[in-house]
């Protein structure tokens, strides 16, 4: 993992430090895209932000 200096609004409206940074192999389909996600120490539903620019 690498550092961040990145902060996040968070869904509760609270900003949120980023601990850090990783790139990640993501297969769709047939093809394989190194995705960089944002690692942040919170407690949510859900594991993984949807809407972004990878996903399009």
């Amino acid at each position: 993992m690498r550092p961040s200096h990145m902060i996040f609004q968070v869904f509760d409206g609270s900003r949120q430090e980023v601990m850090g940074e990783t790139t990640l192999p993501i297969q769709v389909g047939p093809m394989t895209f190194n995705i960089e996600f944002q690692v942040i120490d919170i407690t949510y539903t859900y594991n993984c932000l949807l809407g972004r620019p990878w996903i399009h």
